[in-house]
């Protein structure tokens, strides 16, 4: 029955630019507090801070006052997604009830910038159909890969393209493409990582930058509302009570759209799995840079989260039966699939690397 509840992050402001907010916010604010109060990490107020950022990226104006734009849903909600646990089965590097109010700043990046080439270069040759299918069969390679159950729907995701490609080869007429994960692309892929962050191993007291593991995060402010079936069956769950309205209402966003089915489909629908995976490969050409000869990413590599803020419900979060909390998407591409993925985007057409 709780999760027929509306979820706690059922009001915060929607759209790009809420978004952006958001996104802002978590990226300036200290995860963990100062006698009891969050603040900025040049020491701001969080008042200030929400405030700023709002007016930075256009939510509600410069002459709105911040509580009609949603300042204090967020001022609310911040403390529960920084204190809801990230750990779980999926990714077993994470201590138990771990969140991001126990990172120190000397153990986050945010917002870290990457660039991967694509082919040649802006001045080489189109990854094309004949480097295109080297990339793909990267990707099927995953799926032969003793993997643990974190990659269940990773896997199935792969296999919808593989089984859209099996029905396009299939048809008569030879024009047809095989479905491909990505299309032909040349010049470089620029991007940020929400949050790139380390923890150290288990039973390391005193870490160096080899003792630790390293994962990435990404935000997400979605309404994970799904399809119009999923919409009609939310319809016919029934009311709850708002005193605040004076009545009952149906709830537009409730506790098991964050679960893991829903926020499964999102994955699928928004190309989220191909964008961890892209990160990843980023992280891990990040992690060779810095640690050298010594990175190992089956010891250092951690795995992405893909946190979906209006379902984190901070300590006492409700589960769905995975032991992870509601909101929190754990997921790890094996090294194997992030090296050959990655190393199958450079190939020029000839078959070397550009």
């Amino acid at each position: 029955a709780e999760l027929l509840e509306p979820v706690l992050g059922e009001p915060l402001i929607g759209g790009p630019q809420a978004g952006s907010w958001v996104h802002s916010v978590l990226e300036d604010v200290a995860f963990q507090p100062t006698n009891g109060r969050l603040l900025a990490k040049d020491g701001r107020p969080l008042d200030v801070l929400l405030t700023n950022a709002a007016h930075q990226h256009g939510v509600g104006g410069p002459h709105v006052d911040p509580d009609r734009c949603h300042h204090q849903v967020v001022k609310r909600l911040l403390p529960e997604w920084l204190s809801t646990p990230l750990s779980g089965p999926r990714l077993p590097s994470l201590r138990t009830g771990y969140s991001l109010s126990d990172l120190k700043p000397s153990d986050r990046i945010d917002e870290l910038e990457f660039d991967l080439r694509l082919g040649g270069g802006h001045g080489g040759s189109t990854l094309n159909r004949t480097t295109r299918p080297k990339r793909d069969d990267a990707l099927r390679a995953s799926l032969s890969t003793p993997s643990p159950a974190a990659q269940q729907a990773t896997r199935a995701w792969l296999n919808r393209i593989l089984a859209r490609e099996r029905i396009a080869k299939s048809d008569s007429d030879p024009s047809i493409e095989r479905v491909s994960v990505l299309p032909a692309v040349e010049g470089f892929l620029t991007g940020k990582i929400d949050l790139v962050f380390r923890i150290p191993q288990a039973g390391v007291e005193s870490p160096t930058a080899t003792d630790y593991v390293y994962f990435l995060a990404d935000y997400k402010t979605n309404s994970l509302a799904g399809t119009d079936r999923m919409k009609s069956a939310n319809d016919g769950w029934g009311r709850v009570n708002d005193p605040a309205r004076g009545g009952t209402r149906t709830p537009r966003l409730r506790r098991w759209h964050y679960t893991d089915p829903v926020m499964a489909w999102c994955m699928e629908h928004s190309a989220y799995h191909l964008q961890s995976l892209l990160y990843s490969v980023a992280l891990d050409r990040f992690l060779q840079a810095r640690l050298g000869s010594a990175y190992n990413p089956d010891v250092h590599f951690g795995g992405h989260l893909y946190l979906f803020l209006r379902g984190m419900e901070g300590t006492s979060p409700t589960h769905d039966g995975t032991r992870h909390a509601l909101g929190v998407w754990a997921d790890r591409w094996s090294p194997t699939t992030i090296r050959t993925f990655g190393a199958a985007l450079t190939e020029s057409p000839g078959g070397t690397h550009a």
